[in-house]
């Protein structure tokens, strides 16, 4: 998932970084909620290349809402990922944060400062619910 201008881009550099690597990408639609028929096709169109590895890239939290409805339909992929603004980055189409707050491991501060309106939710809300429900449940998933 993503726009065809992305997809295109992670593509070329595919085929420029490693040119024995077979690809496949699919744009889908831009809804907030996919329907049944097209999470169908998109399955079958999966299914029917039979890739080793699949990246999901529709966005937070729609990506991790598609695998979660549709990972037990896929047989093919040994991995599946939810990777995101990975896409873009990877395309070439945004770029990372400076060097010294991606070594910092301050990337996720640096997109923050930058995009505060579209990054507070996940960075204020979703992802302290999410670390204290991991620490809550810590020794059952060990």
């Amino acid at each position: 998932g993503s726009t065809e201008k992305v997809l295109s881009g992670i593509r070329e550099r595919l085929q420029k970084d490693y040119p024995n690597i077979e690809v496949k990408t699919h744009s889908p639609s831009f809804s907030s909620r996919m329907s049944e028929k097209e999470a169908s096709a998109i399955i079958a169109e999966i299914e029917s290349f039979a890739p080793d590895a699949l990246w999901i890239g529709l966005g937070a939290p729609k990506q991790e809402k598609w695998v979660y409805d549709n990972l037990a339909k896929l047989h093919t992929p040994r991995l599946v990922a939810s990777i995101g603004g990975a896409f873009e980055f990877f395309a070439g189409t945004i770029k990372r944060a400076p060097q010294w707050a991606i070594n910092m491991h301050a990337e996720w501060l640096f997109r923050f400062i930058k995009e505060p309106f579209r990054m507070w939710e996940r960075n204020m809300v979703s992802t302290p619910k999410y670390l204290l429900y991991v620490r809550k449940h810590h020794d059952k998933m060990m």
